[in-house]
């Protein structure tokens, strides 16, 4: 009769035990809201953030940094594991009104939609109403690059207050927090119809969000109608920081044909802002118009804008 030797042991064994004997399996390895720790206090877990996929997975360091790859996304996080700096996708996923605080993004996060070579800024993280905006990273082009062309008219104006010469078209005015560079260099060339009440006056306005860039004079105008005007305007970044230490240089030239005897007219002014001009926030160009009365013989829109960043 065969004798089977069985081994028993009372010895509750552990993870080292078991792989002193063998250390390979063909089974899962399941951890319940746990993780595998380094010998260097880093972590490979479940991500913290959680947008509809589990939390994906996640490498997280020492002080709390952490990547984290999830349905196709991958988060980069600082170090409470609980904003979302930058993300990256490849699933064609394109940043909305929906991706929000709620999903752990925050003003200045970055999403980099890696299928189309697009990358956007938060602006905004209200829950249900975030605000990206397409945008050149910190390396923009550096000469001669066309960063903005309008493709439509831009509103007519004809009143008092101040209302823009821009209308939607392709590319970006927009440029980040610490986005600019001392010796940043951009061309503004704008055109289109001007007429005028005889010696009323119009303001030209460039602007940074709510900062005042430069404004012109009041110019008088002889009396035109729907006679054409060419706005050019250079500016330069003298220094980067906060209000009151940035500092832009702005040129801008202004001419027009008069009616009467087509020769034309010019205007140009030049301003340094150094007082309110800030580069550490995210900076969106508008260039507006007034005139000195709502006169029915005063209008202006433009047909052409184009933004260069010529150094």
């Amino acid at each position: 009769m065969a004798t089977t030797n069985i081994n028993v042991t009372t010895t509750a064994q552990d993870l080292q035990s078991v792989t002193d004997v063998g250390n390979i399996t063909t089974n899962n390895i399941e951890l319940d809201n746990s993780a595998i720790v380094l010998e260097n206090g880093s972590l490979l877990q479940s991500g913290t953030v959680d947008n509809g996929a589990g939390g994906g997975i996640a490498r997280v360091c020492s002080i709390g940094y952490q990547d984290e790859w999830e349905n196709g996304i991958q988060y980069f996080l600082d170090n409470n594991s609980a904003q979302i700096v930058r993300a990256n996708s490849i699933n064609n996923t394109i940043p909305g009104v929906n991706h929000d605080i709620t999903m752990g993004y925050v003003p200045g996060s970055v999403f980099h939609d890696m299928n189309n070579h697009n990358k956007y800024i938060c602006t905004d993280n209200t829950d249900g109403a975030a605000v990206w905006v397409l945008f050149y990273e910190n390396a923009q082009p550096q000469t001669n690059t066309g960063l903005f062309a309008q493709t439509g008219n831009s509103p007519t104006h004809t009143g008092t207050s101040f209302g823009t010469l821009i209308d939607g078209g392709v590319g970006s005015l927009t440029v980040p927090a610490n986005g600019f560079k001392v010796g940043d260099s951009f061309r503004v060339e704008m055109a289109g119809l001007l007429s005028a009440q005889n010696n009323n006056t119009i303001t030209i306005r460039l602007k940074s969000n709510a900062v005042i860039l430069a404004d012109s004079p009041a110019l008088t105008l002889p009396q035109i109608s729907g006679q054409v005007f060419m706005l050019s305007v250079n500016f330069t970044i003298r220094a980067i920081g906060a209000a009151g230490v940035a500092s832009i240089v702005t040129i801008a030239q202004l001419h027009i044909l008069k009616t009467a005897s087509g020769t034309q007219e010019g205007f140009a002014w030049n301003v340094v802002n150094n007082t309110t001009f800030n580069t550490t926030i995210t900076n969106l160009l508008d260039i507006q118009a007034k005139f000195s009365s709502s006169s029915a013989n005063n209008s202006i829109y433009s047909d052409i804008f184009i933004l260069n960043k010529i150094y």
